[in-house]
């Protein structure tokens, strides 16, 4: 399988060219600030595998001078894929990938944001675009996506309905090399957003594998 863990972590771009809208998703639709507290931890697990695939999600809040900022970095059995940095209205300040170019380097790289925007393209919420660059020491990776919602509907989580609303993202990865593209791979992501838990489930198809994953447990973070 490919690692398309990496992607998750792109559910949390959210700023927007327009000052009156930072959020694609509703904030309402978020996990609340208030109660991130010391830490989160988002434990999701891969449905139907025979192989243990989970991923988790660590959320906290950082204080630079006078401000306050979001961290969320993702894990993949134990193994840290990505980090992000945003305002606490999620603006979108600084990405960071720890193997994107796995084949090719092993070293933590800094996103390059090309483009991160949300435009009115009719729909309920618009459409989320971002692109994101990663310059390697041997070759390129270029990171495109489009986010549009989908509809709304009802998740139940230990026996209560909860509203949520369902997202779809196309992603595509070129390489490049010298700025010439040499290869792609795409995939659809499906995204379940509960009111007042956040992302909570979520699949991913693509030409190599399919995949589902469900948010088994929110927990207070650990100190490392």
């Amino acid at each position: 399988m490919r690692n398309y863990f990496i992607y998750i972590l792109f559910f949390v771009l959210l700023s927007c060219s327009k000052k009156e809208k930072k959020n694609f998703i509703p904030i309402e639709y978020l996990y609340p600030i208030e109660n991130i507290g010391n830490g989160k931890q988002f434990n999701y697990h891969r449905v139907g595998s025979l192989h243990e695939k989970n991923s988790v999600v660590n959320l906290s809040i950082i204080k630079n001078s006078k401000e306050q900022f979001l961290v969320k970095s993702e894990y993949c059995n134990g193994i840290k894929t990505d980090s992000i940095k945003t305002t606490l209205k999620g603006e979108l300040l600084e990405i960071y990938n720890f193997n994107l170019l796995y084949k090719t380097q092993h070293e933590i790289l800094k996103g390059k944001i090309i483009e991160n925007k949300i435009i009115d393209d009719g729909s309920e919420l618009g459409k989320r675009i971002s692109k994101i660059l990663y310059n390697g020491k041997y070759r390129e990776v270029l990171v495109d996506q489009e986010e549009k919602f989908l509809y709304d509907t009802i998740i139940n989580i230990d026996g209560l309905e909860h509203k949520a609303l369902v997202t779809e993202t196309k992603i595509k990865t070129l390489y490049k090399n010298n700025g010439i593209e040499y290869g792609n791979e795409t995939l659809n992501k499906k995204s379940y957003y509960v009111k007042g838990f956040g992302l909570y489930s979520y699949g991913i198809e693509s030409k190599d594998d399919s995949s589902k994953y469900f948010q088994m447990s929110i927990e207070d973070l650990k100190e490392k």
